[in-house]
């Protein structure tokens, strides 16, 4: 089978995204398919080569709100996108110019489509102006995109619904899928140390400032505490003037360095309020720690309450500073609650049944899929 991808983000890009979609690319190969990426250039590098079997197209672009929404520029590489003769195409989150370029083809093509939607909800960046300008988006282009789709994937619940909200047809829930490094690196319990760690995009849809005001709350209370960000974003010169030495950013690592950072810390929080499934947070219960997060998008469905982490209702500053705070100072229930979360995500989120899921759908078949209409 011919697959051709639309992404706006792909490695060397470094985010939990474009990870997880180089490692679905490589997947498919592995399998006998031949699978070209289409992508913008947004590190400048080449703009074609192959990486794990894997074309990927890179086209030059317009880096807007820093490289977080990359615009193709007209080009040559993109003039040549036409001559393309996939047999199914895959377009990546609602919102991008990249996923409209691939909606244009494929119905160009008359080649079967599937959109996969990462969001749950409109955009909530704080501006009035771009929500509202998003919304509007949302409501026509978007639209547009999702009631053209042969098929549209949600990776939770929620996701789901916000794809039938915006009139999707066919909707079906593939939730992300868990992977290495993270499956074969376990929480290291031998590492006596107070530990809180994020994961993830320093911007304010990821509320991390909430996060530096819970940190604030948790230090008054557990001598010696430290909080990890790792990831970067237009927040972080805001949030490191605002914080202090026990604050660390580390900014963008490998998957293996993630994986090495869970794997010595003691908590995962996250203030996000926008997501649809949160990878990091997958990672993170999949490596053995407990999370605590505000209640959004699909962590209802990664998170059991009490069981392998809490949920926390958004903006409840102290409601989330106390229950990091219990788990810092119980060790015994913080291990508890990573081994049920460890266990659960090996149980329902394996790497295999994503890519199953994915392949029937691009040969127009739902067999063993949770469809959702």
């Amino acid at each position: 089978m011919r697959i051709l991808i639309f992404s706006c983000l792909y490695p060397p890009q470094v985010s939990g995204y474009s990870a997880e979609l180089r490692a679905f690319a490589a997947s498919l190969v592995s399998r006998g398919h031949s699978v070209k990426v289409v992508t913008c250039n947004t590190n400048k590098v080449a703009s074609a080569e192959n990486m794990d079997g894997v074309d990927v197209v890179r086209l030059p672009c317009w880096n807007m709100l820093g490289g977080l929404f990359p615009v193709p520029k007209p080009s040559r590489a993109l003039w040549l996108l036409r001559n393309e003769r996939p047999d199914v195409v895959s377009v990546q989150t609602r919102f991008f110019a990249t996923t409209l370029m691939g909606t244009v083809l494929a119905r160009e093509k008359r080649v079967r489509l599937v959109l996969t939607e990462r969001g749950s909800t409109h955009s909530m960046s704080g501006n009035v102006v771009v929500d509202t300008l998003c919304k509007l988006y949302d409501h026509t282009v978007s639209s547009w995109i999702a009631r053209s789709c042969d098929y549209c994937v949600g990776i939770s619940d929620e996701s789901c619904r916000f794809l039938a909200h915006l009139g999707g047809r066919h909707v079906t829930k593939v939730p992300l899928g868990v992977r290495e490094p993270y499956i074969s690196t376990g929480r290291r319990c031998d590492v006596q140390c107070n530990t809180v760690i994020f994961v993830g995009r320093l911007t304010r849809s990821k509320r991390v400032h909430d996060l530096l005001e819970v940190f604030r709350t948790i230090r008054k209370r557990v001598p010696g505490v430290k909080l990890m960000l790792v990831g970067d974003g237009d927040c972080r010169e805001e949030l490191e003037m605002s914080s202090g030495d026990d604050v660390l950013f580390l900014g963008m690592r490998r998957p293996d360095e993630v994986a090495h950072l869970l794997s010595v810390s003691s908590v995962f929080v996250s203030a996000s309020c926008t997501e649809g499934m949160s990878l990091s947070v997958a990672e993170a219960a999949t490596i053995g720690l407990p999370v605590v997060a505000y209640v959004a998008g699909g962590m209802r469905e990664l998170i059991e309450d009490g069981v392998t982490g809490y949920l926390v209702e958004q903006g409840d500053i102290e409601g989330m500073a106390s229950r990091v705070t219990g788990l810092l100072l119980d060790k015994e229930q913080a291990e508890r609650m990573g081994k049920a979360g460890q266990e659960k995500m090996n149980r329902e989120y394996g790497w295999d049944n994503v890519v199953d899921s994915y392949l029937s759908l691009f040969c127009g078949t739902q067999s063993g899929i949770d469809k959702h209409q």
